[in-house]
């Protein structure tokens, strides 16, 4: 197979961090086709990214192959943990029918920067660094075979994931910012991942004064439905609390954005110039309210525990790994450097 084979097929460019090492295909006739890379305007600088192209069958029409084409970039973000296709589709840079130009050479003797082995993207799909051992091998086009059956609400949700709602740049002290819409975005996935307790089925009877019947409550509190929820499907007791925790604290702002108004105050902590510090669990959930690391921590955790209960759910990948820690740097007055550990 070589370049003339796709050159002028009709396709719809794709950018992000990855591309797979050859030709690629997918259920339904789909087939993914590297095409090189480039620098691409990001924020206030340019960013390399790869390109590809997603080509579909030839009896596909232009709507429908732009139709499966989102689809597929929602799967595609969610598995390979990747928020910049979806970026530049929302601005209007891909998505549009297009034909694969002459000088693409799907095929590459040394792979370029990210172009990876699609029939295993456990490390990605599971933001494990690629030596980590006991990891399951999991191939990008069974997940998507796999994704494409799955109920309307599971894919609904996986979208949601993948839409977040976020903006680079902002400056200080700014009158908005995301980092409350975050969470509240990652709070709504949670609780419909986790769903209700069960209610309480004993019958209170009608209110002598108003002859109505009372509202029906639930068998436990919500607070003890997370603990099952969680110890249910999660063997590790560290890894559970602290997942426990991180959703408490989360659910306890959204409930205070819920009835009055709350605005980020938190401001970028000051430590000596070269200094790291690291935040896990304990102070994302007790200083996320003053320290801006800390609330980034916790938006991270936050996504982690979406992440990992909706890839259980959708693909039942029962893995849930301990969260990871923030590193963060001082790298000059006023400024630092985040890093997960």
């Amino acid at each position: 197979m070589n370049s003339s084979s796709f050159e002028g097929h009709r396709a719809i460019r794709y950018l992000g961090q990855y591309k797979p090492i050859a030709p690629y295909p997918l259920t339904e006739g789909l087939l993914i086709v590297p095409a090189g890379w480039g620098m691409f305007t990001w924020g206030y600088g340019e960013m390399r990214l790869n390109v590809s192209y997603l080509v579909g069958p030839d009896e596909l029409s232009d709507q429908a192959l732009a139709d499966i084409y989102r689809k597929w970039l929602a799967f595609d973000a969610f598995i390979l943990h990747d928020s910049i296709p979806i970026t530049y589709f929302d601005n209007n840079t891909i998505g549009a029918i297009d034909v694969i130009p002459a000088d693409v050479s799907p095929l590459s003797q040394n792979p370029d920067y990210n172009q990876i082995d699609y029939e295993n993207i456990a490390h990605i799909a599971l933001t494990e660094k690629p030596s980590e051992e006991n990891l399951p091998s999991i191939s990008y086009a069974t997940l998507f075979a796999s994704y494409i059956q799955l109920a309307d609400e599971l894919k609904e949700m996986i979208e949601w994931y993948v839409s977040l709602p976020f903006r680079w740049f902002i400056r200080p002290n700014s009158f908005f910012n995301t980092n409350y819409w975050q969470l509240i975005h990652a709070v709504i996935l949670l609780e419909r991942l986790i769903g209700q307790p069960p209610r309480c089925l004993d019958s209170v009877g009608v209110c002598a004064t108003c002859n109505t019947h009372p509202q029906r409550h639930y068998s436990m509190t919500r607070r003890d439905w997370l603990r099952k929820f969680l110890a249910d499907r999660i063997n590790s007791v560290e890894v559970r609390d602290d997942y426990a925790r991180t959703i408490d604290t989360a659910i306890s702002v959204r409930n205070k954005i819920a009835h009055t108004p709350l605005f980020d105050r938190s401001e970028s902590p000051e430590f000596p110039i070269g200094e790291t510090q690291t935040y896990g669990i304990d102070r994302a959930t007790t200083d996320y309210e003053h320290d801006f690391i800390a609330l980034q921590s916790l938006l991270f955790s936050l996504r982690e525990i979406s992440r990992y209960l909706l890839l259980d759910q959708a693909f039942g990948t029962k893995y849930y790994p301990k969260l990871k820690s923030l590193n963060a740097v001082r790298i000059a007055s006023g400024e630092t450097s985040s890093l997960e550990q």
